[in-house]
């Protein structure tokens, strides 16, 4: 009886709507924080192939301009 009722009170407390309401926002946090990683990582990328291009184009650009 005693562990069954305790059993109860935790299935009450994990159920309870506060619960609900703060492992809701927990996912909402951590999809915002893996969002934000990945724009993070997008823009890494975009600023390394804008390097590249002006690294290895500009030099071919100003060749065909001036020759």
């Amino acid at each position: 009886l005693h562990s069954t009722s305790r059993r109860q009170r935790q299935m009450c407390i994990r159920d309870s709507p506060y619960t609900v309401q703060a492992q809701f926002a927990r996912e909402k946090f951590i999809l915002k924080k893996s969002l934000l990683i990945l724009f993070y990582h997008f823009c890494i990328s975009l600023e390394i192939l804008i390097l590249f291009l002006l690294y290895f184009l500009y030099p071919l650009l100003l060749f065909f301009l001036y020759r």
